[in-house]
């Protein structure tokens, strides 16, 4: 969050969620997209790199990421 914020995280019996929340968010949906579809074809700098690492680490885990991104805050669960 380029921009400051707040970050919580909470584990439930087999559950993780995150939320971040901030007045503004730069959000780039191409980003987001790798997220959901590994095969996507995006370009991504040192600084963004988890965006590849985290299907890689959920699909060993045997995870499902669901994201809910909205303009001002956004919610991931596994």
């Amino acid at each position: 969050m380029p921009y400051g914020g707040k970050v919580i995280v909470n584990r439930q019996t087999d559950a993780w969620q995150m939320t971040a929340s901030a007045t503004r968010l730069k959000i780039d949906p191409a980003l987001w997209e790798v997220l959901s579809n590994p095969a996507a074809d995006v370009e991504v700098s040192a600084a963004q790199v988890h965006f590849l690492l985290v299907p890689e680490e959920l699909h060993r885990l045997g995870r499902r990421l669901t994201a809910d991104i909205r303009e001002t805050d956004i919610a991931l669960r596994w």
